[in-house]
């Protein structure tokens, strides 16, 4: 779970609509984007030692 306080709003408000394509790409343009949801994302791979898919890692 991310801990990004926009993306919690975010997939709260499109929760009706989570079955549709258009609103996971909606939320993944907003998660890919933010470097808060990046920076939380990189340091939960860390700590659980799983490869990390980050914007940041990805380009590496």
């Amino acid at each position: 779970m991310c801990p990004c306080p926009i993306c919690a709003t975010i997939a709260l408000l499109l929760l009706p609509f989570a079955g549709y394509k258009w609103a996971k790409k909606f939320m993944k343009r907003h998660h890919c984007s933010c470097d808060r949801c990046q920076t939380a994302e990189h340091e939960q791979s860390v700590q659980n030692h799983t490869k990390c898919h980050c914007n940041k890692c990805a380009h590496h």
